[in-house]
């Protein structure tokens, strides 16, 4: 009993002394040397405008009379927005709530707040002012003067007062949704470009080739055919960045560093869209890109050559170039060579034995050297020759 009553004391003596070593304080453990300063580099910070991001804008210049058809058309980008204005009694541009009717055509679908081309048209009659006001900005940036009218027909009337949808003296109509008609349009292969306050972006180089007469390109729809991805992008950012799409501008077609086939649609200030081009790149850039289809409205000839390089006129020939060199040196020895032949036919010598009446040894006489008339014979010197005055008529003569 006692052993067993020893032994319960030592159980509760060690859980004593476990549960106080619990709560002790933990000794101070040794100082840790500090580490030396990381250098974190700053991120580049871009800057749409340093960078000549496509700026919102209207598609048209006016005065201009809209209806409920043909309107006027804007392009979108960071976060800008159209908005009716009207003059106050200082002359000054006040927003107004216009009868106007926004057609709004995202750039990337699922975005409808994001970049877009647009398209106004009216709701009703009145007059004033369209804009494009960026965001936090109470000002239009690019202001258009417009006439509503509320449908595109209408008939003259005798009491004078304008009829909704007839013409304005001095002010254009609004032009209507016609599509662009491209005779050619390249591609270049993908590349990798950097810019100072734009980042660093994957592009390809885009040139086309407008049809006479045709629309002007406002927009290209762009579909990845593989994937079925596609956005609409400006056509001011691919006349300056390419096709691919730039971190500051947050616009333009995210193109895949593997192949890819692309669709390319033409699209007019109304939206009207032309025929589409697919091509083929290869996603590197080691390869040209490969032509898919082509309209047939196409111009075979143009894109059957290269890419054309903006400030370098194509030229079928050129005197200067290689083949030039080389035709100027053909065309200079065939002139040689017919000058030679005209010497040679008009100054040639023709050689006519004559026999000396004395020693009757043949004398060789050029009768077509007018420089010499007449000799003695170079075999016994006592005979002459002479010759006639046409230098046909050769004769000996003895001393």
């Amino acid at each position: 009993m006692r052993s067993l009553i020893l032994a319960s004391s030592l159980l509760a003596a060690v859980a004593a002394s476990v549960a106080h070593a619990d709560v002790l304080p933990t000794p101070p453990s040794a100082p840790t040397p500090p580490s030396a300063p990381t250098t974190v580099a700053p991120a580049a910070r871009l800057n749409p405008v340093l960078c000549g991001c496509a700026a919102s804008r209207l598609l048209i210049r006016g005065p201009v009379v809209i209806d409920d058809r043909a309107g006027v058309s804007a392009w979108l980008h960071g976060g800008a927005r159209v908005q009716g204005f009207v003059r106050d009694a200082g002359g000054a541009l006040q927003a107004s709530p216009l009868p106007l009717t926004l057609h709004r055509t995202p750039a990337r679908p699922g975005e409808p707040d994001g970049d877009a081309l647009v398209q106004v048209t009216a709701a009703g009659d009145g007059a004033g002012f369209v804009g494009v006001v960026k965001p936090r900005e109470t000002a239009p940036r690019d202001v258009l003067a417009v006439t509503l009218r509320a449908t595109a027909g209408g008939a003259p009337t005798t009491t004078g007062a304008p009829v909704p949808g007839a013409p304005v003296p001095g002010v254009a109509s609004a032009p209507s949704a016609v599509a662009p008609v491209l005779d050619a349009l390249w591609l270049s292969p993908p590349e990798r470009r950097e810019r100072r306050d734009c980042g660093v972006w994957t592009t390809t180089r885009t040139a086309l080739q407008l049809r006479e007469g045709s629309a002007a390109v406002e927009a290209f729809a762009v579909r990845d055919v593989d994937t079925g991805v596609n956005q609409l992008v400006d056509a001011r950012h691919v006349g300056a960045f390419g096709l691919g799409e730039v971190p500051a501008c947050r616009h333009g077609f995210s193109l895949s560093s593997s192949p890819q086939t692309l669709e390319l649609v033409p699209v007019g200030a109304g939206g009207a869209r032309g025929e589409p081009w697919v091509l083929r790149h290869d996603g590197q850039g080691l390869i040209d890109v490969v032509r898919v289809a082509s309209p047939a409205s196409a111009d075979a000839d143009l894109i059957a050559g290269p890419l054309p390089v903006p400030g370098h006129e194509r030229r079928a020939f050129s005197w200067v170039s290689v083949g030039g060199m080389w035709t100027l040196s053909a065309l200079l020895g065939l002139l040689c060579g017919v000058v030679g032949f005209l010497f040679w036919r008009f100054k040639r010598r023709r050689v006519q034995d004559v026999r000396c009446a004395a020693c009757h040894a043949a004398i060789p006489v050029d009768v077509l050297d007018d420089r010499t008339d007449g000799f003695f014979c170079p075999a016994c010197g006592t005979a002459g020759v002479w010759k006639g005055r046409r230098g046909v008529d050769v004769d000996v003569t003895r001393l």
